[in-house]
């Protein structure tokens, strides 16, 4: 029967759930012109009609007639009014004013005379009977209705009571009417309207609610605007998807009892059950049938099985447990235990021995282990974390029991080497210092092995040894082996201790070069790093300095020898060094008197510097423009320009300070310019171009034709001349004429003409 249940579950558990209509309405049939909706009773019980907010004397008012027939969803309206064989009735608003028929169907009187032939204005809810939702879940409402009315002035809307209070679920959206072929336009109120279907959940609450009621609820003002179809609905249906069948499950107040005792059991099974049937096999009474057994006892020792069997409308479930009930003779048992090993590493497992008598079930407690208890009679524990811990055993027979707590029983261990760590009082030193060094290891070394290579002891087997002394420089490395009773781990930190010599300044500077009313900079060259510096500059702007590279010290409109001092410190001491600045007067240099030379002659001019202070023979001499000289860097060199020229002489003496001069040397030149009156291109090497001759020639015009007066040669430039040919081909040997227009050095013209001679 068992696997019957579990398997019709799971069968309606596989399926999807599907929707069972449980209440409809329809309002009946039957023309029914002007019946009142309030106090109509149908199949499911009596309608009624509550004000829901101003109504007035002539206000519109809830039908239930054929006046406004249900055509079914996507039909146009129509009424027994107009064709007597439509008589499927509906829940409607109509007019009931006094002045027109009452109950058209759903057309409303939209007001807006009020004060003069009547008023209108209307807020009414349509309400259903009680609807009896036992049993269902998921609820869904759907029905067809029409309406148009004017916007939210004019309109409808639906409402659901839970059984306490009255809530708005929707505001029903307008539906359209029909034209002349049924196809769906917007209503302007000359036509049929057209049924729609709609549809929605209802809210949670009415799950298994028996109270559970819907309404329609109508408004409409008093302003005269507004279009029929107002509001009208039928074919109203609630369905809920299928049910599940329940779900056995129960307790009892005992599971362990002593023979003769009772125990009560409670029903906890799920899904709405509406039938129970117990079964107690050993015990008294041995079957019940309801939801709430009274106590059963059992006679017996033994141990026996409870089944329940629980049904609804959806079908039924069972739930059976053997061995539920163990009925003891419930002897007094005496607890203890003994473990195989009490100490052990962290990661082990300890098997634990139950050495109670009269028991027949055990609770054995084990905090800090895996698992923290167990029920077994000889569990194996297993311990992770290092500590100390207790272990209790509670020994029952039935529900007598005795227990014992062995505190402190297990002692977990890491069991773990040690993790080497040291730190040194210092790790940069002067020579000839001395440290210590800390040990800083883990899991409990026992002892430890120091090496210190460079160091005097160079090993220790102290903890934390002291005195540690290094007298030489350089960088040394430390080791520590640590060890306890798992084994021995090493640490090597290399380079760890830097030892410097830790010496004090020594002041260095070199002695820059200064000319007579000038400035320098200088620089410090101190060794050993020296923390600050101070200069000392006798009779200059600044006379004292920190700056390791002092600027711009000047010894103005002075001359003589100064003093120049240097300090220096550092952590270790102090150091100074002391010199001398001579300033002597600027040199002077004398280039020698302006000189005249001939332009072309063969000796030209010798130029010759002599400078001052040039007793060490360290001066030095340049000459420019240097590329009309011999010997630009000679003190003595000679020149022969073919222009008058300005030569300056740069002299350096041996401080470095420079003087200038300057000398003329003028170039006389006479002009003179001719003509050759015969030439022989013949490629002999030897008068093969005809050239305008002379010298001091600025610029010419130099041209020949020959005895037709046709041009043959022309040249603007002195070194070009004619070679006897034209347009690249050789003339004829005889007599040419030849014209020179030149310009001279002096700016003075002169023209040449005559004849040359050609020969080949």
């Amino acid at each position: 029967m068992k696997k019957i249940i579990l398997f019709l579950v799971c069968s309606a558990i596989a399926v999807p759930l599907f929707s069972q209509i449980f209440w409809t309405e329809t309002f009946g049939t039957g023309c029914n012109q002007g019946q009142n909706a309030n106090g109509f009773v149908s199949a499911n019980g009596v309608w009624t009609v509550t004000n829901t907010g101003v109504n007035a004397a002539e206000a519109n008012k809830w039908f239930v007639s054929a006046t406004e027939a249900g055509m079914g969803s996507g039909n146009c309206g129509d009424g027994c009014l107009n064709n007597g064989g439509l008589t499927d009735r509906t829940l409607h608003i109509g007019s009931d004013d006094g002045f027109f028929p009452t109950d058209l169907g759903a057309a409303y009187n939209a007001g807006g005379v009020c004060g003069v032939l009547y008023c209108v204005e209307t807020d009414k809810r349509a309400e259903s009977p009680a609807i009896n939702c036992t049993g269902q879940n998921n609820i869904q409402l759907s029905f067809h209705y029409i309406e148009f009315g004017d916007g939210t002035n004019d309109d409808g809307s639906l409402w659901y009571f839970d059984g306490a209070i009255w809530s708005q679920l929707v505001n029903l959206p307008k539906t359209m009417c029909c034209d002349g072929f049924g196809n769906p336009i917007p209503c302007t109120g000359t036509e049929q309207a057209k049924w729609t279907t709609y549809s929605i959940a209802l809210p949670p609450s009415a799950n298994n609610n028996p109270g559970v009621k819907i309404g329609f609820r109508w408004v409409n003002n008093d302003d005269g605007v507004g279009t029929d179809p107002s509001f009208a609905v039928d074919s109203i249906s609630l369905s809920a998807q299928a049910g599940t069948p329940p779900t056995a499950a129960f307790s009892a107040s005992s599971t362990n009892i002593c023979e003769n005792d009772c125990i009560t059991f409670t029903d906890n099974s799920t899904g709405s059950p509406t039938s129970w049937m117990w079964y107690f096999p050993g015990g008294v009474p041995a079957t019940f049938n309801g939801q709430n057994p009274p106590a059963v006892c059992y006679p017996n020792t033994g141990t026996y099985p409870v089944s329940l069997v629980v049904t609804n409308i959806n079908g039924q479930d069972s739930l059976g447990i053997n061995s539920y009930i163990t009925v003891s003779s419930c002897i007094q048992p005496t607890a203890d235990f003994t473990a195989n090993n009490t100490t052990i590493c962290s990661g082990d497992c300890v098997n634990f021995t139950d050495l109670s008598t009269n028991a027949t079930s055990w609770k054995w407690y084990f905090p800090g282990g895996t698992p923290a208890t167990s029920t077994q009679q000889n569990p194996t524990i297993c311990y992770n974390t290092p500590g100390v811990y207790t272990v209790s055993l509670v020994a029952y027979n039935g529900p007598v029991q005795d227990s014992i707590a062995k505190v402190n029983y297990i002692t977990v261990q890491s069991c773990t080497m040690p993790v080497v760590q040291f730190v040194a009082s210092q790790t940069e030193i002067c020579d000839s210092m001395c440290i210590s060094f800390t040990d800083q290891s883990t899991n409990n070394p026992t002892s430890w092995q120091w090496f210190f290579p460079g160091a005097v002891p160079g090993g220790s087997n102290l903890q934390n040894p002291t005195n540690i002394c290094y007298y030489d420089t350089g960088t040394f490395t430390v080791t520590l082996i640590a060890t306890n009773q798992f084994g021995s781990t090493t640490l090597t930190k290399t380079n760890y201790i830097t030892v410097k010599a830790c010496n004090k300044p020594v002041a260095l500077f070199d002695m820059p070069i200064i000319c007579y009313n000038s400035c320098v900079n200088f620089k410090s060259l101190t060794l050993n790093q020296p923390d600050s510096v101070m200069w000392v500059f006798e009779g200059a702007n600044q006379d004292t300095v920190k700056a390791f590279n002092p600027q711009s010290i000047c010894w103005f409109d002075t001359t003589g020898c100064f003093s120049v001092k240097l300090y220096a410190w550092n952590a270790y001491g102090v150091d100074s060094i002391f010199k001398t600045i001579c300033i002597d007067t600027l040199p002077t240099v004398d280039a020698g008197k302006d000189t005249t030379i001939f332009w072309g002659g063969l000796n030209g001019a010798t130029l010759s510097a002599v400078g001052s202070n040039d007793s060490l023979n360290q001066a030095t001499y340049i000459w420019n423009p240097s590329n009309l000289v011999d010997c630009y860097y000679c003190q003595k060199t000679n020149t022969n320009p073919d222009d008058s020229t300005l030569f300056i002489v740069k002299y350096t003496d041996h401080h470095g300070c420079v003087a200038y001069d300057t000398v003329w040397v003028f170039v006389k030149w006479e002009a003179n310019i001719g003509v050759p009156n015969a030439f022989s291109p013949n490629f002999d090497g030897n008068n093969d171009i005809l050239y305008v001759r002379g010298k001091g020639i600025k610029s010419l015009q130099f041209t020949i034709y020959n005895r037709y007066g046709q041009q043959v040669f022309e040249s603007t430039d002195q070194s070009f001349g004619w070679d006897g040919t034209h347009k690249g081909k050789e003339v004829n040997p005889g007599v040419y004429v030849y014209f020179v227009d030149a310009i001279m050095k002096d700016d003075t013209r002169r023209a040449l003409k005559g004849n040359v001679t050609l020969i080949r």
